[in-house]
């Protein structure tokens, strides 16, 4: 049997969040998606819950949120020993040529939210074989 798999997705804009859940489901129909609504609330989730973090297989950051940037998310889940494995992406509208050369650098795939739903349910895919890695 899997192992129970779990994305979190940190993203502040409600309809970004629903248009990922359901192409995430139509990818993975059994696959457990946490959200949070900021980089604070995120933490928290993953600081304060054990089962969670040792299903997580990805964490999807957006960028641009209040309280903690996407990048100040990345900066402090690199410090933590339970969190630092887990791969990340970003999936954000922002196009700062410093945050994409960051993430690069990082190793961290960075993807523009797409306008259209087939795009996102390509991207659901995509995303799911980082999961799966």
């Amino acid at each position: 049997m899997d192992k129970k798999r779990t994305i979190i997705y940190v993203d502040d804009d409600v309809d970004d969040r629903e248009l990922f859940k359901e192409a995430m489901l139509k990818t993975d129909g059994i696959i457990n998606i946490v959200y949070a609504n900021n980089g604070a609330e995120a933490l928290e989730i993953m600081d304060n819950d054990n089962d969670l973090t040792q299903s997580l297989c990805l964490i999807v950051l957006d960028l641009n949120m209040p309280f903690l940037s996407g990048r100040e998310i990345f900066n402090i889940i690199k410090t933590k020993d339970t969190l630092r494995n887990i791969p990340v992406a970003i999936l954000s509208s922002g196009q700062n040529p410093n945050d994409i050369l960051f993430f690069k650098e990082q190793g961290v795939p960075y993807f523009t939210k797409p306008d259209r739903y087939s795009e996102i349910e390509i991207l659901a895919d995509n995303l799911f074989k980082l999961c799966k890695k």
